[in-house]
């Protein structure tokens, strides 16, 4: 079984990723993964995360993982990357 998961998170962490799941111009990926953090930070267990999102668990522990390594850039997507072969966005 993998170890438990679970983010501590400051206030200002806290009302950062509520003032982030709650702003309109947020994407709606981005908002789930801000509240997922929350709920992590307030005693939720992965398995209950998932359940409630309807994602795998491992999507959850990915999620978690990206938060502790990069912060709130964790939350974004990367930018798309370019066809190597020869420079042309893939249609």
């Amino acid at each position: 079984m993998p170890a438990a998961l679970k983010v501590k998170l400051s206030i200002e962490e806290d009302k950062r990723l509520l003032e982030i799941s709650q702003k309109e111009a947020t994407g709606k990926r981005v908002k789930h993964r801000a509240e997922a953090i929350r709920l992590s930070s307030h005693g939720w267990k992965v398995a209950q995360i998932a359940a409630y999102f309807e994602w795998h668990e491992q999507t959850v522990r990915e999620i978690i993982q990206r938060w502790k390594q990069n912060g709130e850039q964790g939350l974004y997507d990367l930018p798309k990357q370019e066809d190597r072969n020869n420079g042309r966005k893939k249609t």
